[in-house]
């Protein structure tokens, strides 16, 4: 199985915890704006931030696609 993209695993875990994507920027440290461009894959976030992230939505960082 290939690895997700860091916006496919954002999405996912934002509908199974029906958290609006601003709830989400509010506790990973980052604006609504800059989680929509993650989900779009327009920005990758950086790696203080991405380990914030991952922590959340409680994956390993080599698990995801970037």
């Amino acid at each position: 199985m290939e690895p997700k993209s860091l916006g496919e695993l954002i999405s996912d875990y934002l509908k199974a915890n029906k958290m609006s994507q601003e709830q989400f920027a509010v506790e990973v440290g980052v604006t609504g704006r800059m989680i929509r461009w993650y989900i779009q894959g327009l920005r990758t976030p950086t790696g203080n931030i991405l380990a914030k992230i991952c922590k959340k939505i409680d994956i390993d960082i080599r698990k995801i696609k970037l």
